[in-house]
């Protein structure tokens, strides 16, 4: 079950999550102190069990990203999470595209988005920092009508 999360704390202790941060974290950002989440453009989910989190971020009435944070207890099972929470999003949402900017150094980001039918759309050349080393962002994104799995 998939809910809206307006709990800053939650928020912050997956984000700030010892092995969760290095892979979310941007150098430029020093604190997660100020998390916003009375922001008509951000729509935090959780899951039931509390350890897998995604930020909508609305970009225009059609097109939201999205951004994942899941504990190492969900690692290697964060699909059907990820699945659910993009079906929410399409049922509950006037959202048609979703999209992701991964960094070319996550792995298993990158696996599981072209698991799940996202289609590469194009790279962002050195913009993200991250232990003081430039990376690309590969941009991933998933129309409305091309989600052919179900919710379990």
């Amino acid at each position: 079950m998939i809910k809206i999360c307006k709990d800053k704390k939650l928020i912050k202790s997956i984000l700030t999550h010892p092995k969760v941060y290095p892979w979310v974290k941007d150098d430029g950002v020093i604190s997660l102190d100020n998390i916003v989440v009375n922001n008509p453009c951000y729509l935090w989910l959780v899951n039931e069990t509390q350890n897998g989190l995604i930020l909508l971020e609305r970009f225009n009435s059609t097109t939201c990203s999205a951004h994942i944070s899941v504990l190492p207890e969900l690692w290697g099972r964060a699909r059907l999470f990820v699945k659910d929470v993009i079906i929410w999003g399409f049922k509950n949402t006037l959202y048609y595209k979703v999209v992701c900017f991964i960094p070319e150094n996550n792995r298993c980001s990158l696996r599981l988005v072209q698991d799940l039918g996202f289609k590469k759309e194009g790279r962002l050349k050195k913009s993200i920092l991250q232990d003081w080393t430039f990376y690309d962002e590969i941009i991933y994104s998933l129309f409305k009508e091309d989600v052919t799995w179900q919710a379990q």
